[in-house]
């Protein structure tokens, strides 16, 4: 790279930054024009950026070409370097005074995009980053957090009337759209949004009015999907919409914007529902889902379409949402099914800025033999795969299916047992009985960041067992459908039950704890004695891997162990008793654990061969838990990711038919941000292993861990199943743990206290859980 290449890239990035500053652009044209430039730009800085400066240079070229994407209204870009500015600013240190900017910039986009929650997490880490630059940088951090925190607390009727007044003073058009807009999304968002109403209703009129001759699709898009929120806080929405909406998604159709196609059939859908035709309200929100799954496969990674997307997953919850009213449990299932986006990963090569997940293709599911979302694809595709097939490869020909998706406050479940499909759905808002359960269960579990070791020691999960067992149970009685329960308690049952599990409500909440009271006078039943629980991987990953049966032994050796590979965990160095071959830290005197070994290693074994491939580190999840981000930590800082096992480079891994991966948050068992189920233990599967075990959450590094892992491994090289190995060494941890008589009420340690060191804590081994086909 040349001086002058170099200097000339800059010269692009400043020249394009005075632009856009100056709000010189002029037509979409013009814009894509400077998007390419800044793209050129960054393609030489980013071959120079060592240094602090160099990548605080590169990080403010990727943020400007964020903002250039967003004048092109290319949302789903925009994140996506606003992700890759964010990564080469906390490269350069994280704490420059162009990183607090930049923080506080996309505070602010995403509150334009009515995402509160992130822009008041990014505003508070702009804040702490300009606080060391002098108090003068603080004023609008400050301003940004009253407005978001006003809106919270319903201190907003003068802003609202602020507003109100911009729409009466603000020409015809554009501005007065943009500012009757503003007042809508102020109402809609206010504490009070039910006396407003009619108010709403007109402030739209008035937006989509000045547009409708010269607006882009977008803004008229913009104006209408707002207005989504009336129908799930259960308002009229405005009778106006009804032909507006129409024609707009006509438009929407011949420009061939699958996004918007989306979007507008959702807003159709509650339309039609509300003036009482359920069936045809259905048929619009199956053609959303439709449109989302298109939609994610022609954008990029789905951490950006996580953030991007407001209405998201918007399509399916609308159309499970009516399933379940109507009662049509295998649509529920087949749409809880398809929220883990069934897409098939390909080995092909990623470009360097990895705008593409590993996606090569969609693959419906029928439920009962038929396709309630399929016909509404427009790409051709393949057969639908049959979720009653897949299931039964799981978890063999009479095992039960509990799909759950918890979404905006309500958990939608659908259940097969004994051939017979239900469905229903469940309030889990803070007002709620479930909603307030699983607020005290998540306060002091694994996934609330904030929490300390004290305060989940002191929680109900690790205070005592009597504590942990009125917790579960309590929300197991809400949770766990009727027919489920039955079958649970059935008298004439032998063995248990081989229970399937999919959704998104089984990574949050440890089910293996949950239970029932069969009786008022007899103890309590949990779900992990009546049941062997399994993890369904999406039926477009069975269908794949099932044509592959492994070969079955009667034992199974333990054919690599990578324990603690880089040498700073206290207790997971051990490996199994026998283990052929044994990798560690580079100071452990074993064999490095680095990518290059591990492969040799694995080599020896070949793909879905039968042996056990033992993990004990730490598992790296950067983006989103199940994205293909994911990795293993191993020697010398290097990864071993998902994305690497989906590549052609993958083939060096090729992973024996069982693995146990004790790591934290291993599993990626619900998906990543859009639906791809592309973590590791996808990457597992894609390269040979077709049973595996791994967790849902943190665990901590305790004897009592390292012991559950030798002993769970033995009970694998030996056992049929290993959910059902699986299951065994839970049901004995559980028994421990029932007899334990500690109680940690009055525990004032800030770590773990010495006398949990071998306690079995259920936070510990209910991480634990088996995802795969049978073997």
């Amino acid at each position: 790279m040349t001086a002058d290449g170099l200097d000339a890239a800059r010269r692009t990035i400043n020249a394009l930054a005075d632009r856009w500053e100056g709000n010189l652009f002029r037509g979409r044209d013009d814009v894509n024009a400077a998007i390419a430039s800044a793209r050129a730009a960054i393609a030489t800085l980013q071959k120079m950026a060592r240094q602090r400066e160099q990548l605080i240079e590169l990080a403010v070229a990727n943020q400007l070409l964020g903002e250039l994407y967003l004048l092109a209204e290319d949302l789903d870009r925009a994140i996506d370097s606003f992700d890759d500015a964010n990564n080469h600013f906390l490269d350069a240190g994280g704490d420059s005074e162009e990183y607090g900017q930049f923080l506080f910039n996309v505070a602010a986009t995403f509150a334009d995009q009515r995402s509160p929650e992130a822009a008041r997490e990014l505003a508070a880490r702009a804040r702490t980053v300009l606080a060391r630059y002098g108090p003068e940088h603080l004023a609008r951090v400050d301003e940004l957090l009253a407005d978001l925190a006003a809106v919270e607390s319903g201190h907003s009727e003068v802003r609202i009337e602020q507003r109100r007044e911009a729409v009466r003073r603000a020409p015809r058009g554009l501005p007065r759209a943009v500012a009757a807009q503003a007042v809508v999304v102020e109402l809609v968002n206010g504490p009070d949004v039910r006396e407003h109403v009619a108010e709403i209703h007109s402030w739209a009129e008035v937006a989509y009015q000045n547009l409708a001759d010269s607006g882009s699709l977008d803004q008229l898009c913009t104006v209408l999907t707002v207005l989504i929120d009336l129908y799930w806080l259960d308002l009229p929405l405005p009778g106006w919409a009804g032909p507006v909406v129409r024609s707009t998604l006509d438009r929407a159709m011949r420009e061939e914007r699958t996004d918007l196609q989306r979007n507008l059939l959702i807003l159709e859908a509650g339309l039609v529902h509300q003036r009482g035709d359920a069936g045809t309200a259905l048929h619009a929100a199956l053609h959303a889902a439709a449109r989302h799954d298109e939609h994610v496969l022609a954008t990029s990674t789905s951490h950006v379409r996580s953030l991007a997307s407001r209405v998201g997953q918007g399509g399916r919850e609308m159309a499970v949402h009516l399933a379940v009213l109507g009662g049509h449990a295998q649509v529920a299932a087949e749409l809880i099914e398809g929220a883990r986006l069934q897409v098939i990963p390909v080995s092909g090569a990623s470009d360097s800025g990895r705008e593409r997940s590993w996606i090569g293709g969609l693959r419906p599911v029928a439920v009962g033999g038929r396709s309630a979302v399929a016909p509404r694809y427009r790409r051709s595709l393949a057969a639908p795969i049959e979720l009653e097939t897949s299931i039964a490869r799981i978890g063999g020909p009479a095992a039960c299916w509990w799909g759950t998706w918890a979404v905006n406050g309500r958990v939608y479940w659908a259940l097969r047992v004994g051939g017979r499909w239900s469905c229903g759905q469940l309030r889990c808002d803070e007002d709620s009985p479930l909603g307030r359960l699983v607020v005290e269960a998540m306060r002091t579990s694994m996934h609330e960041p904030s929490a300390t070791t004290r305060d989940r020691i002191t929680g109900p999960w690790c205070r005592s067992a009597a504590a942990e067992e009125l917790l579960s149970v309590d929300i197991g009685e809400l949770l766990i459908p009727p027919d489920l329960r039955a079958a649970m308690i059935d008298p004439e049952r032998t063995g248990p039950l081989s229970l399937v599990v999919a959704g998104n409500l089984h990574t949050q909440l440890p089910m293996a704890l949950l239970g029932i009271r069969p009786g008022p006078f007899t103890p309590a039943l949990r779900l992990i004695e009546a049941a062997v629980i399994r993890v369904a991987p999406p039926s477009v990953l069975v269908d794949q891997i099932a044509e592959q049966p492994p070969e079955q032994r009667a034992t199974y050796d333990v054919a690599v162990a990578c324990v603690d590979p880089r040498g700073d965990l206290r207790h997971s160095g051990s490996a199994p008793t026998g283990a052929r071959q044994v990798l560690g830290s580079a100071a452990s005197g074993r064999m490095t654990a680095n990518r290059a070994n591990l492969s040799r290693a694995l080599t020896v074994t070949g793909p879905g061969a039968p042996g056990i491939f033992l993990y004990s580190g730490h598992a790296v999840s950067p983006g989103l838990d199940g994205d293909e981000e994911d990795g293993l930590a191993l020697a010398d800082g290097e990864i071993l990711s998902a994305a690497t096992l989906f590549s052609p480079e993958g083939a060096r891994f090729p992973f024996p038919s069982r693995a146990v991966i004790s790591a934290c948050q291993s599993a990626g068992a619900a998906g990543s941000g859009a639906g791809e189920w592309l973590g590791l233990s996808a990457g597992l599967i894609w390269r040979g292993s077709r049973q595996i075990v791994a967790t849902h959450w943190k665990i901590w590094d305790t004897p009592f861990t390292s012991e559950f892992d030798l002993d769970l491994v033995e009970r694998i090289r030996t056992a049929p199943d290993v959910a059902a190995a699986l299951r065994d060494a839970q049901l004995a941890a559980l028994r421990r743990w029932a007899a334990s008589d500690h109680d940690f009420s009055t525990v004032r340690v800030p770590g773990l206290p010495a006398s949990a060191a071998r306690l079995p804590l259920p936070l510990i081994w209910a991480a634990y859980c088996c995802t795969g086909v049978l073997t």
